[in-house]
């Protein structure tokens, strides 16, 4: 099984000057799940259809499922 994970990410930016700017973004996570219990990462984005395009082809050769376990609608 591959399942989708959302995470909050923030990042601080400085420029030439001593203050920054905080960037923050919801950052999309695949994992495989192995029948053991074993998981994996797989691959990252900053949109979640974009990862499922990424995906589909692992997903239609191995015959898996995709569970989205985010809340986050990406659009």
């Amino acid at each position: 099984m591959i399942y989708i994970n959302a995470m909050n990410v923030t990042q601080k930016v400085y420029t030439r000057v001593t203050e920054g700017t905080t960037m923050r973004y919801v950052e999309f996570n695949a994992y495989i799940l192995f029948s053991d219990g074993t998981k994996e990462f797989l691959t990252h984005s900053k949109h979640k259809e974009k990862l499922i395009v990424k995906l589909s082809e692992l997903v239609e050769f191995a015959q898996l499922d995709i569970t989205d376990n985010t809340l986050i609608d990406d659009n």
